[in-house]
């Protein structure tokens, strides 16, 4: 069994830390997301609009950044403008709005309360915030609890990787499980946990590829 198993239901924990005020209504971290994001995507050129997300899809290549978002405002607002055409029929201007909306709403207590909703959220913000390598719109704890429950449910194989591990986010302050540390930025590990491909990102200067037969020493 791995280790992640073993946190739940919690993302954080710390020696004598007071969580008698943890909640499983994960809405005002959704909201602030969707709102962080919004504002994230607001300095973005044609050209990064037009560029790869990390969202795996059947067939060649992956969806633009457009398409990525436009398929999170989609499920988010079923009835919003966005379910006619393509993404490129859209202004970014319209996404970024849509995005605010359902952001404050989320944050006023409407929608869906549970880490489900957050994981899809934070899951298409990273997959667009991490190639671009932009600001991280997720709150540390929302992150470590989308990278916590991703790990709980991970396929076998993945499972097998993570036995006696832990994971490292460097820029969020959390970690999972116990033992030599697979290390990344929160996005990083989030974007791994859920099937896509960051090993570019993990073969930078310094950084460690998370399915390394040798991960990095916890103690370093």
């Amino acid at each position: 069994m791995s280790d992640v198993w073993q946190q739940l239901p919690f993302s954080q924990r710390r020696a004598g830390e007071d969580e008698s005020s943890v909640s499983s209504d994960w809405r005002p971290y959704t909201g602030r997301t969707l709102m962080a994001l919004a504002s994230a995507l607001d300095s973005l050129t044609d050209e990064q609009w037009a560029s790869d997300a990390l969202t795996p899809r059947r067939g060649h290549g992956r969806p633009s950044v457009a398409e990525t978002i436009a398929d999170l405002v989609r499920a988010l607002e079923p009835r919003a403008l966005l379910r006619r055409g393509s993404a490129s029929a859209v202004e970014p201007t319209e996404m970024t709005a849509a995005l605010r909306h359902r952001g404050e709403e989320f944050a006023a207590g409407s929608g869906r309360r549970g880490l489900g909703a957050l994981t899809a959220v934070v899951q298409h913000a990273y997959d667009v915030t991490v190639p671009l390598e932009v600001a991280d719109p997720v709150e540390p704890r929302a992150s470590g609890a989308v990278a916590l429950g991703l790990a709980a449910a991970a396929p076998t194989p993945l499972r097998g990787v993570l036995v006696g591990r832990s994971l490292v986010a460097a820029d969020a302050d959390w970690l999972i499980g116990a033992g030599p540390a697979i290390r990344g930025t929160a996005g990083e590990l989030v974007c791994w946990l859920g099937g896509r491909d960051v090993t570019p990102f993990f073969d930078r200067p310094g950084a460690k590829r998370a399915d390394s037969a040798e991960p990095a020493d916890s103690s370093s």
